[in-house]
């Protein structure tokens, strides 16, 4: 009974013995156990693997050496080979002359932190964007530098832009030529070009002016649409909006500035609550102080500082002034000369 029921067993698997051979697939078992030409998985007459899903292959007649791994010649034949040379996660060391990390073709090269883009090296746009969102959304543009988190991330076609630092240049989309330098430098820009700004918040609100230059924290950092403005010195032209062609040298120089053009100050205050004047010069601390109105001349540390409204004034020498504050065409020479009517 058992050896009927071992007979029946063996038939459902369509398997045959033959002299202590086991075939399926096949009647003539060639080996303790083999598999038929019509099977996925077929096993040579010595136990070598012959196809696996009729896929032939020819494996290795050898053992490895340690470390090696199989490589296919895309025909099946199978062989024991080195591995590449990785960069490892952990460091490097003794790296020979022409090891790299990098590309063989004229493709950008990523980088990404947390699956952010986080850096990019274009040799063909012959751009180069490093931090966190920097150049993220570039199309066209080429020749332009982004270094820090967020800089040039809006730019789309400008070119020739030079950013350093967190937020530098950050909405700038088609300006051109601008170079920004320090967190929040010529952040609110868009179509505005032949823009320097140095200095943490320079030109911050800039959005359309062009040909300016501030240097110095917070230097015409209010500015939106005035151009050819030049500023050096923390806060210097800190309110100027509209405002063009004003030169201002000194901290806090031209600070209330807002539409005035065609301005010289230079010197700490120079100018300070000056907001609407014109074609004046400040030269010296403190120098117009005061002065609102156009076409003032003063040099001198706190020259014409009592002048306010009055307009065609000049005045050289330290503490140099008027008697009144709406004083017009005085000339006014030498230390401490106090001019007293119009002329």
């Amino acid at each position: 009974m058992k050896k009927q029921l071992l007979l029946s067993f063996v038939v459902a698997l369509s398997a045959n013995l033959s002299a202590q051979n086991v075939g399926i697939g096949t009647t003539t078992p060639v080996s303790k156990f083999s598999v038929g030409n019509n099977s996925q998985f077929q096993v040579d007459s010595v136990g070598n693997i012959k196809s696996i899903n009729n896929v032939p292959y020819s494996f290795p007649n050898m053992q490895a050496s340690s470390g090696q791994i199989l490589s296919n010649n895309g025909s099946g034949i199978l062989s024991w080979v080195n591995q590449l040379g990785g960069w490892s996660l952990t460091g490097n060391a003794g790296n020979p002359p022409g090891y790299f990390i990098g590309t063989t073709d004229t493709m950008p090269l990523y980088f990404r932190v947390n699956n952010v883009q986080s850096g990019k090296l274009d040799q063909v746009k012959a751009n180069v964007f490093m931090g966190s969102y920097a150049g993220g959304n570039i199309a066209t543009g080429d020749g332009n530098s982004g270094i820090g988190f967020n800089s040039l991330t809006s730019l789309t076609s400008g070119t020739s832009n030079s950013a350093i630092g967190t937020n530098s240049l950050r909405n700038n989309t088609t300006g051109s030529s601008n170079v920004a330098i320090g967190a929040n430098a010529i952040y609110t820009n868009t179509v505005g070009s032949s823009i320097t700004a140095i200095g943490s918040s320079a030109l911050y609100a800039n959005t359309s002016g062009s040909s300016n230059t501030a240097v110095g924290a917070n230097s015409l950092i209010s500015n939106t649409q005035g151009n050819s403005n030049t500023a050096l010195g923390n806060n210097s032209m800190y309110n100027n909006t509209l405002g063009g062609s004003n030169t201002s040298v000194g901290v806090s120089s031209m600070y209330s500035n807002t539409i005035g053009a065609s301005n010289t100050a230079m010197g700490n205050g120079a100018l300070y609550k000056n907001v609407n004047g014109s074609t004046n010069t400040a030269i010296g601390s403190s120098a117009l102080y005061y002065a609102t109105s156009n076409a003032n001349t003063a040099v001198g540390a706190n020259a014409l500082f009592t002048l306010t409204y009055g307009e065609n004034n000049t005045a050289l020498g330290n503490n140099a002034d008027i008697s009144f504050d709406s004083l017009n065409n005085t000339t006014t020479l030498g230390y401490a000369a106090i001019s007293t009517g119009n002329n």
